[in-house]
């Protein structure tokens, strides 16, 4: 088993050979490519790397309706949650930036037991009538630079921030419902997007592949 010793070690090697980010100086904003500081053209850039072509609502839906089938008869219905179940997760809320609404995580979090109970229908009733507020598709989006010095759009990266109460909802949608879908043996060398999955795991896992 890897002691945090040897974690810390791995990742110095790689520091090392340079390959890792440094300290040396990035590229301010104002320095970028005009077409890099537009924000139609971002924003489309964005919008086509984001959207999967292949995607079908109509293939997801047979996915969680098989699913479905597979459970009980109590569980052919969209999960619904309680106000207890609510409450638990807004009192455990950590610090995070709040979305394009301004609500802060603070008060969700140390309000928790007054806004449960209203909170708990409005995911309930977004969950069954498959309506999303049009709050919860919104994002503020930062870009970000891949690289130290940018020539095109193509360097930068999305960082976007949903409502938290968007990011709750999705939680709780892909741990109750997709991920159930998935077949874990298609993900094996599957780190990122997924639970225990780290970059410090790839790391591990290329080195213990090397040494074979």
């Amino acid at each position: 088993k890897a002691s945090t010793q040897d974690v810390k070690h791995m990742w110095q090697l790689i520091r090392n050979t340079g390959s890792a980010p440094g300290k040396r100086r990035s590229q301010e904003s104002n320095e970028w490519p005009m077409a890099c500081r537009d924000p139609d053209t971002v924003n489309n850039h964005f919008a086509t790397v984001a959207t999967d072509p292949q995607y079908s609502r109509s293939m997801l839906d047979s996915l969680l309706v098989k699913e479905m089938e597979a459970e009980d008869n109590e569980s052919k219905h969209f999960l619904t949650y309680t106000s207890y179940d609510i409450g638990i997760i807004l009192s455990k809320l950590k610090r995070a930036a709040p979305g394009p609404d301004g609500i802060p995580y603070w008060l969700y979090k140390d309000h928790a037991e007054e806004l449960s109970s209203i909170i708990c229908k409005l995911i309930n009733y977004t969950l069954l009538t498959s309506s999303v507020p049009n709050m919860w598709r919104t994002a503020i989006i930062t870009p970000v630079p891949k690289t130290r010095t940018i020539q095109s759009v193509s360097d930068l990266r999305p960082i976007s921030v949903t409502s938290i109460l968007s990011r709750i909802t999705e939680k709780l949608v892909v741990r109750d419902c997709l991920s159930r879908c998935l077949i874990p043996s298609e993900y094996e060398d599957q780190y990122a997007y997924k639970p225990t999955g780290s970059t410090t795991c790839t790391l591990v896992d290329f080195t213990y592949r090397m040494s074979c």
